[in-house]
């Protein structure tokens, strides 16, 4: 068995700090002759961790979508469960040896894990200096004056803030999935809309309007999306709807990609479905203007 690089983490973002690590995992397995894989967590991870508090800001098939877009084809997937967190950082560290044969190990400087994530980079250096491994501990990345993290990034989607989460991102935040039958409101007034499925794991922005870009079949298309309900329309039930500009087509049970640009409005409720038709028609310019 080739021996592997192991980037070690939970990745829920893989933001600009995650993709440096990555990078110097590749570079290190190029220089080695191994592989890299990369290490991370379901999506009950933390559900479980934080009893439903958090969300996934990508959920594990997003994750592995971006992994593949950054040339890794290795992804070890954990599984969570009450017994995952009650593993010692030891008991941890001989699962993620007996996984590939490692070469070495990439984490970041703040990495915890174990039992109430009692371990971290200090910890896991001696037990591989024991076993003969190389670590590599790569610093934290800055973006301006902020510390490039998951936790920054949802305090930015919280607030509809998405290009300044995209920006500690390094791409587009996005919701990816299956295209589900909605209640047909749009249709009935004009504006025919995608009604995206998703997991209950994953982290939404702030409810509103967004200027997005959607990828149908390989090709994207400017769009509008809301997330949240449809008050004019007495539904409160939080949904992704999304009008696709400049297509027609059935995709029903397809695959999109829904890239988010930025926040153009918070919901409100119209006095009718032709008030809300015109904001749409104002919607639409504004999403244009750049």
């Amino acid at each position: 068995m080739m021996k592997r690089v192991i980037a070690l983490g939970f990745f829920d973002s893989l933001h600009k700090g995650h993709r440096k690590l990555i990078s110097e995992a590749k570079a290190l397995a190029e220089e080695t002759g191994a592989k890299v894989c990369v290490c991370t967590f379901d999506d009950y991870f933390l559900d479980l961790l934080t009893n439903g508090a958090e969300k996934e800001i990508f959920t594990l098939d997003e994750r592995k979508r971006l992994l593949s877009e950054m040339g890794v084809g290795c992804v070890k997937v954990i599984e969570s469960s009450v017994d995952r967190f009650s593993q010692s950082g030891e008991e941890f560290f001989e699962e993620m040896v007996a996984c590939g044969e490692p070469a070495a190990f990439v984490c970041g400087r703040d990495y915890r894990f174990g039992k109430n994530a009692a371990w971290g980079a200090e910890e896991l250096a001696k037990m591989c200096e024991a076993r003969g491994i190389l670590l590599k501990v790569t610093d934290t990345v800055m973006s301006g004056d902020h510390k490039v993290s998951s936790t920054e990034i949802r305090k930015m989607l919280a607030e509809g803030d998405i290009e300044c989460a995209n920006e500690l991102l390094g791409r587009m935040y996005f919701c990816a999935g299956k295209v589900v039958r909605g209640r047909g409101d749009g249709r009935k007034f004009g504006y025919p809309t995608a009604n995206l499925g998703i997991l209950k794991q994953k982290l939404l922005p702030a409810f509103g309007v967004y200027k997005t870009i959607t990828e149908v079949e390989g090709k994207a298309y400017a769009s509008l999306t809301n997330v949240g309900g449809q008050p004019t329309f007495d539904i409160e039930k939080p949904t992704i709807e999304t009008l696709i500009m400049n297509f027609e087509g059935n995709i029903y049970g397809k695959d999109i990609v829904i890239n988010f640009v930025r926040r153009i409005r918070g919901i409100r409720k119209f006095p009718s479905p032709e008030a809300l038709k015109e904001q749409i028609e104002k919607d639409k310019l504004e999403a244009s203007r750049d």
